[in-house]
């Protein structure tokens, strides 16, 4: 058995409105690239129609400006991410997207929407408006959750909260947030979350 990606969870939660043949995205087909290789397609571009789950590393994932140190906080925070079946279908999505994580330490993480690249700080957090703190490997698949949303919806950021943030951090016990809004904190450790 298989698990499923992050395409297929959104499906069969009813948080899609079309389904065409080369992808299932918000009535975007994939991106045209060919690259989807979901059950959905049954493998049409050379793959085996799906993924295993688990098992990601920042060798998974086109990396940059990472010192060591940042190669292990970034393998901590995809080791601790793979417990959570629907984190592990973003990163399988954001794998075979080919995405790329720019490490940062200035707390300025964010995603190019609709793209292929995220910037991440290992070290920051976010404290929601309830005074809890989020990890900042929840901060990592919230960002790359943006890489399958469009700029142009008004909606993407509680997109993003609504359908991926919130049910992975309730699959990794941390706490969730209703809103965009939150402050980022120094924290001791990528998964680091209260």
């Amino acid at each position: 058995m298989r698990e499923l990606t992050m395409a297929e969870l959104e499906l069969v939660s009813g948080g899609l409105e079309t389904v065409d043949g080369d992808g299932i995205w918000d009535g975007v087909d994939g991106g045209g690239d060919g690259g989807w290789d979901g059950w959905w397609d049954g493998g049409q571009d050379g793959g085996d129609g799906g993924g295993g789950g688990g098992g990601h590393s920042s060798a998974s994932f086109g990396v940059t400006d990472a010192n060591t140190s940042d190669l292990q906080s970034l393998n901590a925070a995809l080791a601790y991410l793979d417990g959570s079946p629907l984190a592990q279908a973003v990163l399988n999505d954001a794998m075979a997207k080919g995405a790329v994580i720019h490490i940062v330490h200035n707390g300025d993480d964010h995603a190019e929407i609709g793209g292929d690249e995220v910037w991440w700080d290992p070290s920051v957090g976010l404290r929601t408006s309830s005074g809890a703190t989020q990890s900042a490997a929840l901060n990592l698949i919230h960002d790359l959750s943006h890489l399958f949303g469009s700029a142009a919806d008004p909606n993407e950021e509680q997109r993003v909260i609504a359908n991926f943030e919130t049910p992975i951090a309730n699959a990794l016990g941390e706490p969730t947030r209703a809103d965009g809004s939150g402050v980022h904190v120094v924290t001791p450790n990528p998964t680091y979350h209260t």
